[in-house]
């Protein structure tokens, strides 16, 4: 089978919605440490309570939801470009067959011409 070639707008919304979730995880880990860690000044969990104020959300439950974000927005992608290399290939594979059967009409004429 023949490799399909990957287009630029596939390449860089993949790379787009894998950004939003490798900073989600980022977010969740920063979260969990700041929620764990035993220092006098908590420089995570002071930045936590800040954003949770600014955002009325915490940064686990943030990071979490752009890490759904991104694989939902990653797998809508993947459908929709494959979708399309589907229907390109179709439509390769009918045009294969009636050029095949054009040949096979040609070979039929000839044989009665002769």
């Amino acid at each position: 089978m023949k490799k399909r070639k990957i287009n630029t707008t596939e390449l860089v919304l993949y790379i787009m919605f894998g950004l939003v979730a490798i900073g989600g995880l980022v977010l969740v880990t920063l979260g969990m440490i700041g929620e764990y860690i035993n220092v006098h000044h908590n420089v995570l969990r002071d930045a936590d309570i800040k954003f949770a104020e600014a955002m009325k959300m915490s940064f686990v439950v943030f990071g979490s939801l752009l890490v759904f974000v991104g694989a939902v927005a990653a797998s809508i992608t993947l459908a929709t470009f494959g979708h399309r290399a589907e229907l390109e290939s179709d439509r390769r594979a009918r045009r294969l067959q009636r050029l095949a059967l054009e040949d096979v009409q040609e070979s039929v004429e000839e044989s009665k011409i002769d």
